[in-house]
């Protein structure tokens, strides 16, 4: 055989067994993205597997070729991934944005295009509700823009852009603006951008369907002099902000008016020890999504402050907890809220805590992952629920993205609403998931069911959850069963995980099981009715609701 031709042939050949080993994140794992910021070769996007069981992070895929991706974001159908891009980060040049597709759960990305950030040191990146259009916050130069997303996930060039002005009371670091954040209000009516420089939460209108931002009325908030306000977060019901101050190590608590997009001052409370005499800043702030505990970070201390959200929106400080590495630099929480990752950028490592569900406490989980200046983490969920199969005959309660054909007794439908409006139910990555609060909440399907059904759906309980299901009115007990009871008995039921309940409704009698065990059921049955869920103590997440009619 001709050499030459053995040697064209062996990098195809090479490449198809490749191909075909490429190791690919679990449907059922979150796909975890975490940037290594670094200029040159070094500059990456790590793409991890998460087993949620263990805490442990297994390499998939890295991504070349991006120079100090400082920060990142995903679109929320999860096929766009965005990170800034900087052959010399913080120069004289503007930054650019890099806009990737995301290839499955392969972890690679493939680039589109890059557009400039109108602006240097670009430090955060969002992308609104509709996936159309990607926000930046520039810090050098105190800047904000938005560009808008091609039907490809390519960016065009920006849309509208806005120099803040003015500074505060720091001559170290606040002589003049820098925007440090930006985010997308839960509603997609509003953007807020956090400025260091000006002790300043700005909120501007966003128009969804040009990408453009205009500044709101009122235009800011304050912070309190010389806090130094660097990354906000949402509360998961939208009605507060919290914004931690980088300067000040602290956080402040913001009520906030959904419908005027405006903020108000409650609270400001320390994320370091009293006694703490040495030099700290604080970096990135999170919140479990049930909205029961925040998180934030200190460098310099090199710790984690963990709170407790009481329901008025105040925190109460649990404890302050090491990060394992220097400089915790950004945090993320998995979907489900039991683990929390910390990105380590000085100390070049990631580490992974498990979230006491009760308490809200951290307690480590094996040792840190060793990445190059980990500075930003993007969690795509599993893709459990969109590999799920409907079965014939059978049709969704939920859609998976809001809580539209769902509502109070005598309320308003929840139509394209995330939130409840108390912020009892939350729909999220394809499941409802129930929050703790004040009292009970029932919420039920606008829709009555007079003929016979079978019902099918998943749900899974934080230890000693108490929850319903209403059937045409009757509740069936959902909890925690070996802890909080009735069916104490149960052989299959598994604690902290999926389970599924089956109900199938002949007449006014319905026959339930639980993992295939009989969930005795005498209640009988009203001749028509809706489906409807309680919201009693503790977290519960049900999914995959489905109802076939038997007419």
């Amino acid at each position: 055989m001709n050499g030459n031709f053995v040697r064209s042939l062996f990098p195809i050949l090479v490449g198809a067994m490749l191909s075909n080993t490429l190791p690919t994140a679990k449907a059922d794992e979150p796909l975890v993205f975490i940037s290594a910021f670094a200029a040159g070769d070094k500059g990456s996007i790590h793409a991890f597997q998460l087993e949620s069981k263990t805490g442990q992070l297994k390499p998939v895929h890295q991504t070349t070729g991006v120079e100090n991706p400082f920060f990142l974001a995903v679109s929320k159908n999860q096929k766009f991934l965005y990170s800034i891009h900087a052959k010399n980060f913080g120069g004289k040049e503007n930054e650019q944005i890099a806009a990737y597709q995301i290839e499955g759960r392969t972890g690679r990305l493939k680039l589109l295009n890059r557009q400039s950030a109108l602006g240097t040191a670009a430090c955060s990146l969002d992308v609104d509700a509709t996936g159309k259009s990607v926000l930046v916050a520039n810090y050098s130069t105190g800047s904000v823009a938005s560009l808008p997303v091609q039907a490809d996930g390519s960016l065009g060039e920006a849309a509208s852009f806005v120099q803040h002005a003015g500074s505060s009371v720091d001559p170290a670091r606040q002589k003049e603006p820098h925007a440090h954040c930006i985010v997308v209000s839960p509603d997609n009516r509003f953007v807020l951008a956090a400025d260091l420089g000006l002790d300043q939460v700005l909120s501007y209108r966003l128009d969804a369907k040009t990408s453009k931002l205009t500044p709101n009325k009122p235009p800011f908030a304050k912070s309190p002099a010389g806090a130094g306000p660097r990354h906000l977060t949402f509360a998961p019901n939208g009605k507060r902000v919290y914004v931690i101050n980088e300067l000040s190590n602290s956080v402040t608590v913001f009520d906030y008016d959904v419908t005027a997009g405006s903020l108000t001052e409650t609270q400001t409370i320390s994320t370091v020890p009293q006694d703490f005499k040495g030099t700290s800043h604080c970096a990135d702030l999170k919140i479990t999504p049930n909205g029961r505990f925040l998180y934030g970070t200190n460098r310099g201390h090199d710790s984690i402050a963990a709170y407790r959200i009481g329901d008025d929106g105040k925190l109460t400080l649990i404890g302050i907890e090491p990060s394992l590495g220097k400089g915790p630099q950004n945090l993320a929480i998995m979907p489900g809220g039991e683990l929390l990752l910390c990105a380590n950028m000085p100390g070049n490592n990631v580490a992974t805590f498990r979230i006491d569900s009760q308490t809200g406490g951290l307690k480590s989980v094996g040792e840190p992952i060793a990445i190059t200046s980990p500075s930003c983490i993007m969690v795509l969920p599993s893709q459990t629920d969109s590999a799920f199969t409907l079965e014939p005959g059978f049709e969704m309660l939920l859609n998976g993205t809001d809580l539209t054909g769902w509502h109070y007794t005598n309320g308003p439908e929840f139509k394209g609403m995330q939130h409840a409006s108390d912020g009892r139910y939350t729909a999220r990555d394809g499941h409802i998931v129930v929050n703790p609060g004040k009292g009970l909440a029932q919420m039920w399907t606008t829709r009555e069911f007079p003929h016979d059904f079978h019902l099918k759906l998943e749900f899974r309980a934080e230890v000693n959850a108490d929850s319903g299901i209403f059937l045409r009115k009757p509740q069936l007990q959902c909890r925690d069963y070996l802890v909080a009871g009735p069916y104490k008995d149960l052989k299959k039921y598994k604690p902290q995980d999926w389970n599924e309940i089956e109900v199938l409704v002949k007449g006014k009698v319905a026959t339930c099981t639980c993992n295939g065990e009989e969930l005795k059921f005498p209640n009988e049955l009203p001749t028509t009715g809706p489906i409807g869920l309680e919201a009693d103590r503790g977290q519960m997440e049900y999914r995959r609701i489905r109802i076939k009619e038997l007419k």
